[in-house]
C-alpha cells in the first residue's frame, strides 16, 4: 500500500515536468500575441497527455500495474494541483512584469464587444470596468488556478477510468507478505 509521502514522491516529478512544459508553451503563446484560438487549445492537449502519462507511469510503476479508481483519481488530481499551481504562478509574474498585457486583454474585448454590436459605447464601458478588475495579475494568477483545477478535475475524472486496472487478485500481495 502506498502512502502519501510516497504517492507525493512519484507524483511530483511529473508534474513538475508538465508545468515546465506548459509555461513553455503557454510563453510562446504571449510571445506570439496568440491568446485564443486553435493554438491555445493545444495547452489543453498537453495537459491531458500530462495526466494521462504521469497517472499511467504511477500505476505502472508504484503500484505494480494495478490501480483503482480513487488510487488513480488521486493521482490525476494532484499532477494537475502541481501544474496549475507552478501556472498560475507564472501567469502572475508575467502579468506583474508585462503591463501591456492587461491592456492587451481589455482591448481585444472591447474588439469583441464592438464586432458583436448591440451594446452602447457606455455598456461596453461597464463591461470593461468589470474586465478591469479581473485581469489584475492577482486575480488572472487565481483564475488561472481555480480554471485549471475545474477543468483538470473533470479530465482527471475521465482519465482514472480510463487507467484504472483493477487487480484480479487483491489478495495474493497480502499472502506473499506474510509467507
Amino acid at each position: 500500500m502506498e502512502t502519501k509521502s510516497s504517492t507525493f514522491k512519484s507524483i511530483f516529478p511529473v508534474g513538475i515536468i508538465l508545468a515546465i512544459i506548459m509555461t513553455l508553451y503557454s510563453s510562446i503563446l504571449l510571445v506570439m500575441g496568440v491568446h485564443e484560438g486553435p493554438l491555445s487549445w493545444v495547452s489543453w492537449v498537453i495537459l491531458i497527455c500530462g495526466i494521462f502519462y504521469g497517472t499511467k507511469r504511477y500505476r505502472d510503476g508504484e503500484c505494480k500495474g494495478y490501480i483503482s479508481y480513487g488510487t488513480a483519481l488521486k493521482s490525476s488530481i494532484l499532477i494537475v494541483l502541481i501544474a496549475a499551481v507552478f501556472l498560475s504562478l507564472f501567469i502572475l509574474i508575467y502579468s506583474s512584469v508585462e503591463p501591456s498585457f492587461q491592456q492587451t486583454i481589455l482591448d481585444n474585448t472591447r474588439q469583441k464587444m464592438e464586432e458583436k454590436g448591440g451594446m452602447s459605447d457606455e455598456q461596453i464601458e461597464m463591461s470593461l470596468k468589470y474586465t478591469k478588475m479581473f485581469t489584475t495579475p492577482v486575480m488572472m494568477g487565481i483564475w488561472t488556478l481555480v480554471m485549471y483545477m475545474l477543468f483538470g478535475l473533470i479530465l482527471s475524472l475521465i482519465i482514472a477510468a480510463i487507467v484504472k486496472k483493477d487487480n484480479p487478485n487483491p489478495f495474493a500481495e497480502i499472502v506473499n507478505q506474510t509467507v
